[in-house]
């Protein structure tokens, strides 16, 4: 039922004098349900106005971290980094979304990222490791990395600092 129906239905009983009462206390009983949702609807607003401060705050920590920060899934497709990793890395953000992470290392250090995940998803809260990035003028950045298991999702959250 829409609500021109219901309101008809509403004055319709209004209008009888053996409903009127009736219809007085429905219409009191909306009015009071309105004001609820009303109430409900402010809060909501507000909890998203603060939803989105606090992600708009969280990007702003991630993206202008001192650190170089990654996140990669099992095969270290590289989903999310910083503009600091991108730099580390020597690329734009955009064209390395989607690679592999350990495609970029040197083997030694892909194998120690491989190895530092697998104690990750053995139950260590965080496993640490040293990567070696090469360099485009033939020496390596060297960083000191944890890695520790995404909180949303099935993922890995890899954070780097020159070591």
């Amino acid at each position: 039922m829409n609500s021109s129906v219901a309101l008809g239905a509403l004055h319709d009983l209004a209008m009888s004098p053996d409903t009127a009462g009736a219809a007085l206390k429905l219409l009191h009983e909306m009015q009071v349900h309105q004001v609820e949702l009303d109430l409900q609807e402010e809060e909501l607003r507000r909890s998203v106005a603060e939803l989105e401060s606090a992600l708009f705050r969280s990007v702003q920590l991630y993206d202008f971290a001192p650190a170089a920060l990654f996140t990669i899934d099992r095969n270290t497709v590289l989903f999310e980094l910083n503009g600091i990793g991108a730099h580390l890395l020597g690329f734009e953000k955009d064209a390395v979304l989607g690679r592999a992470f350990d495609s970029l290392l040197e083997p030694a250090s892909a194998q120690a990222l491989r190895d530092a995940m697998t104690k990750v998803v053995g139950g260590a809260g965080q496993a640490s490791c040293t990567l070696r990035i090469p360099g485009h003028n033939g020496a390596a950045q060297v960083l000191a990395a944890a890695v520790s298991a995404d909180p949303g999702g099935p993922r890995f959250l890899v954070a780097c600092v020159g070591h």
